[in-house]
């Protein structure tokens, strides 16, 4: 990527970042639903539903897996979701055992995102949990999985590690993502939370939805992608001069020192010429990687 269209990048990505926050919350217990072409065509109604009846907040919709298949009911799952007013995210399901197997599949499932409407900003996790993983070193899937990460930020997503609990620490490290354990009874329960979100059942039913789901609390807003507000054209085109002149790595500092309110941000210039990015939250630590 060339420099000028890589600062482009960072700085939409930064002003995106200001906004990331992690609030913590109190154990909801379907806080998240992923659902995948098993649960076939996802309604509105059905998402509304489990939006008005059940707390759910966010959704995660199965993308792509290794670099041949892609999810046909993603599409309409991201844009359903929506309609009913609730965040979306997504999720590869990982095939790959080398660096650039990761990256080969990253840019599958970030194109894939990309064509299927994923907005630019949520969470495009990998879920590491096949038995190609299973015979690897332990080194060998974190170099793996952070390739995969390193990759998807260049499509303007941010990323997680999703597995189960017994590979932590032993197949992979994962400092903060989404743990897959089940307990037989999740009541009162509020296991890995030091992690985004915990996926406590596989088996669960929404009454005005078929078949079965797989459910998770959360325990910070990761999966909670908001719009941030109207950015123009001058503002913009002022720190990307300001990042050529000084470089990427005083921009990154000066837009973390000044933290920029909304009002700030969302200047009426150029009311003839302005530019409205849709941008959704992105962690700034995501995008450190394009910085070095």
């Amino acid at each position: 990527m060339k420099l000028k269209n890589k600062l482009i990048y960072i700085v939409s990505l930064l002003i995106a970042g200001l906004f990331f926050c992690t609030q913590n919350v109190q154990a909801a217990r379907t806080d998240m639903v992923d659902v995948s072409n098993h649960n076939g065509y996802m309604t509105v109604s059905n998402f509304q539903d489990m939006l008005n009846n059940y707390g759910v907040k966010s959704v995660v919709t199965k993308i792509s897996e290794g670099n041949y298949y892609h999810d046909y009911t993603a599409a309409n799952n991201i844009s359903t979701a929506q309609q009913a007013g609730l965040y979306i995210n997504g999720y590869h399901f990982a095939r790959y055992t080398t660096v650039q197997g990761a990256i080969n599949e990253a840019d599958y499932a970030g194109q894939m995102a990309k064509a299927d409407g994923l907005p630019i900003g949520s969470a495009l996790i990998t879920d590491v949990e096949a038995q190609e993983q299973n015979g690897l070193s332990r080194a060998t899937n974190n170099a793996n999985n952070q390739a995969f990460m390193n990759e998807v930020a260049k499509y303007g997503y941010r990323s997680a590690v999703y597995t189960m609990s017994s590979w932590l620490g032993s197949k992979m490290d994962v400092s903060q993502g989404w743990i897959a354990s089940y307990p037989y009874d999740a009541t009162g329960k509020s296991w890995y939370s030091s992690h985004h979100s915990w996926q406590w059942g596989s088996t669960y039913q929404f009454k005005g939805s078929y078949g079965n789901f797989d459910v998770s609390q959360n325990y910070d807003n990761f999966s909670l992608v908001s719009k941030c507000h109207k950015v123009t054209l001058s503002l913009l085109s002022k720190m990307l001069f300001q990042s050529v002149e000084m470089g990427t790595k005083h921009l990154l500092l000066m837009m973390n020192l000044e933290r920029l309110t909304p009002e700030q941000i969302s200047l009426p210039e150029l009311t003839g010429n302005q530019m409205v990015l849709e941008l959704l939250v992105v962690n700034l630590t995501t995008i450190s990687a394009l910085t070095r």
